[in-house]
């Protein structure tokens, strides 16, 4: 029968000295990574060098051993280590469980005990047992069946010692390795040893006498004198120094031989975990075979374009990609679309109606487009795989068509699955998840007398990333399956898609003669302000030149300043805030920033965004923003149009709907991230304050001032609000000190008192915290996930910052969730009525229709049933209606009478 192999490895060992021997390496975002990708190729070498049947990794836990209680000084020597290395702990945390390595930690224990104590345990005929370590202590339980490898060249090499090996470096048995230690010292661990002796001498005497006990029996004997007397002077010091250096194989470790047997996941997985840290020679590594060589068909007849549009009519899926203009990010030039990984087709289209035949690009201006049988593709319920659905239902409808049949989506899938990433290109994400490098075209502006590349060029390249996309989805929807994220990739962000699409179609109406008015009139303010503040300066400056500014405010007027940068004093609005008091020119120039933001950033950027032929803004609501799964709007940003000063009012008065005959309507959850809070809380005050339609912030006030709640004030309301809203983002009493304006002291007393109330609250914080750290990511009621690698960043500010997101991202990533579930719903339910309503914007937990007047009653009562019913939560979901000519002139729906 075939020997078992049971390989250990020292964890930590191998990570500091992959650390040490390789350069800083760092991902895009700036997270080192050079000890975890070390120590990863090192595992896969041991994997594949060694095929072992079980597989276990020993770690060191944070606490004091039981070393340290004998001996405080046990390595006492060693420094700290640098922060770029300890972040990187959570990573390689992730990545074993990700290998599904079983991880082995016992407080008051080094990992080294931890492998002797296993080695000795499991060691037979029937099982070898390989020690990986960079650690010479491991060598003392070298036997027969138990051989240890010491890594050299940082973590590269391994030297294998059994027990003929060692005696012939050492000279005698390895069980004396801890004599030995005892007698010469060991500097690394700050053991002293006996002070006089050293290597050639400790080797001798335990090659002679063994054991320092028996050394100790046979002192008068021992040669050379020197180390006889050093020996009588402090005989403790080798007691003390063999007891340190022995391994304590008595560790309490609940872990059996089959709890150890490993096999290694699937190619899949490994490519997505080491894309994710941008482990690119990892990632190809563990690619498929993958045919990189794609036969591409450049279309430029008729009748050659009919006969391949032909062959997709019974195809199982198409894989197609456009090619857009780079003057319209919406107009396709060209389309690719593939059936067989190996072979893809590029079809040109005509250049835009703004381009001249002088300026078209090579091969594409003789092109006829578009024709017939692409809008016919485009529209057949064929299931279609695509990179950017929704950019692709603007090229189709540009082309005078429609888009049907899609049925997968590489970038909401690459998204689900790495949500911080900040784009999801389809080369990278093949590159990370296929090891496959596609070819890529030039970016930026061709240089003067550079040519654009040619349909050829271009046919190649979308070609070969069409025929990708086929291998690519496959494996992507395996991994969402793998996290049990395929539902809410297929039944809510694919799904929302085409509804996303009709809104930015539809647009936003607004009323450009109204901005025009208002942005003659915020000019003329601004004006008045600027002459106002020059008067008060005693000088004409630029208000917008922070150099400028400094000068007249720190250097002429004299007021306090902070600490100089290296562009001077800093002129911030939190800096400006705090001089607002010693002067009226800080006033001044407070308001004089925030009227040119609204002329500039909203009421000019507004009437730029309006479309000519429509009076419209058409922005884009993007899915893959924000890493909580929120929408976020672009091109114009319509998610955050002031509304708490009169000049932000005027502007949303000008989002109107049709005069005369439409209504706008605005549907609003009422507290949705209280409500989640509530329900993953289970705190029973806060579900029986929801339950009963109290008032949760005057709730909440009455206990922490410990007043009635009809002696509530409208001050202690609003702090309570703010406290209320604060936990569940995971603030802390300095900033809620700083929010409220009142002591850190009492900061922590409210929220003391807000976990008093609300105890569910507070344990829900800290299980989430602890989760986190063992899980590397926090997800949301529909499973959504975020990763979180800084939760063990060494830097306080930074890991807290991952604590609060942890504790933040499953209650606002499920209202997130939850709205997409709602205007799912409410989309289905306008169809299905045959209302002539439509959805037109959606800001955070609101959602904006223009609605002919006849229907109004009939939509505010489908939409409030819609999206009180989108989830079923422990508490009562609430939609407030409001409807208007505008958006700032809004009245409160009822129901009207039976």
């Amino acid at each position: 029968m075939k020997q078992q192999r049971l390989v250990l490895v020292d964890g930590h060992s191998i990570i500091f000295r992959a650390f040490h021997a390789l350069p800083l390496l760092t991902t895009r975002a700036g997270q080192p990574t050079n000890a975890a990708y070390g120590f990863t190729r090192m595992l896969l070498k041991v994997l594949r060098d060694l095929e072992p049947d079980y597989l276990a990794i020993a770690l060191d836990t944070a606490t004091p051993t039981f070393r340290h209680e004998q001996f405080a000084d046990y390595k006492a020597n060693r420094v700290r280590a640098p922060d770029e290395l300890l972040s990187q702990f959570p990573l390689v945390d992730d990545i074993l469980n990700a290998l599904n390595i079983r991880q082995l930690r016992v407080e008051g224990f080094e990992a080294d005990d931890i492998l002797g104590a296993l080695a000795k345990r499991f060691a037979s005929d029937e099982v070898e047992v390989l020690l990986v370590s960079g650690d010479l202590d491991v060598l003392q339980v070298v036997e027969k069946n138990i051989h240890t490898l010491i890594t050299l060249r940082g973590a590269s090499e391994l030297k294998r010692y059994d027990p003929e090996a060692f005696h012939d470096r050492f000279g005698f048995a390895p069980e004396l390795l801890p004599d030995y230690k005892g007698l010469r010292g060991d500097t690394s661990d700050n053991i002293p040893g006996v002070r006089g002796i050293g290597d050639k001498t400790a080797a001798a005497l335990v090659a002679k006498y063994g054991t320092v006990e028996n050394l100790l029996v046979h002192l008068d004997d021992v040669q050379p004198k020197r180390a006889r007397e050093a020996l009588q002077a402090d005989p403790d010091a080798a007691r003390l120094g063999k007891w340190l250096a022995t391994l304590n194989l008595e560790v309490p470790l609940d872990v059996s031989l089959e709890d150890c047997r490993y096999q290694l996941p699937a190619a899949t997985t490994l490519r997505e975990l080491f894309g994710r840290y941008e482990f690119t020679s990892l990632v190809k590594e563990f690619a498929e075979e993958v045919e990189s060589t794609v036969e591409v068909a450049l279309l430029t007849e008729a009748g050659a374009t009919a006969a391949a549009f032909a062959e997709l009519a019974g195809a199982e899926v198409v894989a197609f990609l456009f090619d857009y203009s780079p003057e319209d990010s919406h107009r396709a030039r060209g389309i690719a679309f593939a059936a067989d990984p190996q072979r893809a087709c590029y079809l040109p289209l005509s250049a835009s109606s703004e381009e001249t035949a002088q300026t078209a690009l090579p091969g594409f201006s003789d092109c006829v487009a578009p024709p017939a049988s692409l809008q016919e593709f485009l529209a057949s319920e064929t299931p279609k795989l695509t990179h950017d659905a929704k950019s692709a239902h603007w090229a189709a409808s540009l082309l005078g068509g429609s888009l049907n049949g899609v049925v997968g989506e590489v970038m909401l899938a690459s998204y689900l699955l790495t949500p911080d990433r900040q784009n999801h290109p389809v080369s990278e994400v093949a590159r990370d998840h296929l090891g496959l490098e596609l070819p890529v075209l030039p970016t930026g502006k061709p240089k003067k007398g550079e040519p654009d590349p040619s349909a050829q060029q271009r046919a190649e390249v979308f070609g070969a990333a069409a025929a990708a996309l086929l291998k690519l989805h496959p494996v992507l929807e395996a991994l969402l399956d793998e996290r049990q994220q395929l539902a809410l990739y297929r039944e809510v962000e694919l799904a929302l898609v085409p509804v996303l699409w009709e809104m930015e179609r539809v647009g936003v109406l607004v009323d450009t003669e109204r901005l025009t008015q208002l942005a003659a009139s915020l000019g003329a303010d601004i004006s008045k302000l600027e002459g106002h503040i020059h008067g008060l300066a005693g000088e004409a400056f630029n208000i917008g030149s922070t150099q400028q500014l400094q000068t007249i405010l720190f250097e002429k007027l004299g007021l306090a300043h902070g600490k100089r940068t290296k562009t001077g004093y800093s002129t911030s609005a939190d800096v400006l805030d705090k001089l607002a008091e010693e002067h009226e020119i800080v006033r001044k120039i407070l308001e004089y920033r925030e009227l040119t933001k609204l002329k500039s950033t909203y009421v000019d950027g507004l009437l730029t965004a309006a479309s000519p032929e429509t009076g419209r803004i058409h922005t884009s609501f993007n899915q893959t923003g924000t890493a909580t799964g929120r929408l976020s709007s672009s091109e114009p940003n319509l998610q955050n149009i002031p509304i708490r000063t009169e000049a932000g009012r005027e502007i949303r008065a000008a989002f109107v709907a049709p005069a005369g005959t439409h209504v706008l309507v605005c549907a609003d959850y009422s507290q949705i991230e209280l409500r989640v809070l509530a329900h993953i809380t289970r705190d029973p005050r806060l579900v029986a304050a929801f339950a009963n339609d109290q008032d949760i912030h005057t709730d909440t006030a009455a206990q922490l001032f410990a007043v009635t709640p009809e002696e509530v004030t409208s001050e202690m309301r609003r702090r309570a609000k703010v406290v209320n809203f604060g936990i569940a983002y995971g603030m802390s009493p300095r900033g809620l000190a700083r929010d409220l304006a009142i002591s850190q002291e009492e900061a922590t007393q409210y929220i003391l008192n807000y976990f008093a109330t609300y105890p569910g609250v507070q344990d829900y914080m800290r299980d989430t915290v602890e989760r986190a750290r063992r899980d590397g990511y926090v997800t949301t009621l529909l499973n959504r996930r975020r990763y979180l690698p800084d939760l063990g960043n060494p830097n306080p500010r930074v890991r807290e910052f991952a604590e609060r997101t942890a504790i933040n991202t499953p209650i606002q990533g499920t209202a997130a969730d939850l709205m997409k579930v709602a205007m799912l719903h409410v989309g289905s339910a306008l169809r299905r009525e045959g209302l002539r309503a439509r959805t037109t914007l959606q800001v955070h937990d609101e959602l904006m229709f223009e609605c002919p007047k006849p229907e109004l009653d009939a939509l505010a009562a489908l939409v409030v049933e819609s999206m009180t019913n989108a989830m079923a939560l422990e508490v009562p979901l609430r939609v407030e209606v409001e409807y208007g000519p505008n958006w700032k002139e809004l009245a409160d729906w009822v129901v009207p009478a039976a």
